[in-house]
């Protein structure tokens, strides 16, 4: 008697979920869209709250912080795509900082864009990207919507 056995049906393998954790616990995020990441370096809360949200709205990841010193670092840490930078600092010199951003973004890919005024002799950041103050919430999410553009070769 010829019996005919075939192999135990197993279920093909379930498509991993793109967020799923690989093997190490880490969450895989190869298959997620690039998420462009914009530090938001300014001593005010609510300019930081304000400009984060908007951002935020519109799919971009946005980070705030109050101290200079910690935004250089974290910059250094994630490069994000863009630098948003207050010029204005009570404790330091703002065209010392704003150097030491711009000194950091010229070893990475990240763009700086500088928020407020500096004296003509602000050697080392002639080039960068300026908003002069006052300035109004919708065209500075605009810029920097297109320093993000700009920085990964998209279309408008």
């Amino acid at each position: 008697m010829s019996t005919r056995h075939d192999p135990p049906r197993v279920p093909p393998p379930r498509p991993r979920d793109r967020y799923s954790p690989m093997a190490d616990g880490r969450p895989d995020h190869s298959a997620a869209p690039r998420k462009h990441h914009v530090l938001l370096v300014d001593a005010s809360d609510d300019n930081r709250e304000v400009i984060g949200t908007a951002l935020r709205r519109r799919g971009i990841n946005a980070v705030g912080v109050g101290q200079p010193d910690v935004g250089l670092q974290w910059a250094r840490e994630y490069t994000p795509d863009v630098i948003v930078l207050e010029t204005e600092w009570d404790d330091r010199s703002g065209v010392e900082i704003c150097r030491e951003y711009v000194t950091a973004s010229r070893t990475s890919t990240s763009q700086v864009l500088l928020l407020g005024h500096l004296p003509a002799a602000a050697s080392g950041v002639d080039d960068t990207e300026r908003v002069a103050k006052p300035y109004h919430y919708a065209p500075l999410i605009r810029r920097i919507e297109e320093m993000i553009e700009q920085a990964r070769g998209e279309p408008r």
